[in-house]
C-alpha cells in the first residue's frame, strides 16, 4: 500500500506539483491571494516542497522533520508572517486536490492517510501561533 511519502516523492517527480498546488491555492480564497502577493514563486515553489516533506517526516516520527515543523510553525506566528491558522484546511485542501490530480496511484485510503499524516505538523504550528504573543 502506498504512503504518503512514497506519494509525495512521485508528485516531486511531476514539475507541475508546486505550480499547479499555487494554481489551486491562490484561486480558493482571497486572503491567501493576498498573503502571496509579493511572491518570488520560484523560490517559494521550493519552500512548498520542502515544507510539505518536512511535515510527512514529522508524522512519521522523525526528529529532524520535527525540528523543521517547530521552525515552520515559528515562521509562520503572528509575530513573523502572521499566517491564520484558519487558513490551514484550506491549504491543506488544495494540497489534496493537486495530488488526487497528480498522483496516478492516489485512492480514498491514501488521500485518509495523507490527510491525517499532514494535519500532525498543522496542529503543531497551529499550537506555535496559539502560543506566541508579538511584542
Amino acid at each position: 500500500m502506498p504512503t504518503p511519502l512514497d506519494s509525495y516523492r512521485r508528485l516531486r517527480r511531476t514539475a507541475r506539483f508546486a505550480p499547479r498546488f499555487y494554481e489551486h491555492l491562490l484561486a480558493s480564497d482571497v486572503r491567501i491571494k493576498r498573503l502571496f502577493a509579493n511572491t518570488n514563486f520560484e523560490r517559494q515553489n521550493a519552500l512548498f516542497e520542502h515544507g510539505v516533506h518536512v511535515l510527512l517526516e514529522y508524522a512519521a516520527g522523525s526528529a529532524i522533520g520535527e525540528m523543521a515543523v517547530r521552525r515552520l510553525g515559528q515562521r509562520h506566528t503572528r509575530s513573523d508572517l502572521n499566517v491564520d491558522p484558519a487558513l490551514y484546511s484550506i491549504w491543506i485542501d488544495c494540497l489534496i486536490a493537486t495530488a488526487a490530480e497528480l498522483d496516478p496511484k492516489w485512492n480514498p485510503t491514501l488521500e485518509r492517510r495523507f490527510r491525517a499524516d499532514i494535519q500532525k505538523g498543522i496542529d503543531e504550528m497551529t499550537r506555535a501561533y496559539n502560543e506566541d504573543v508579538p511584542k
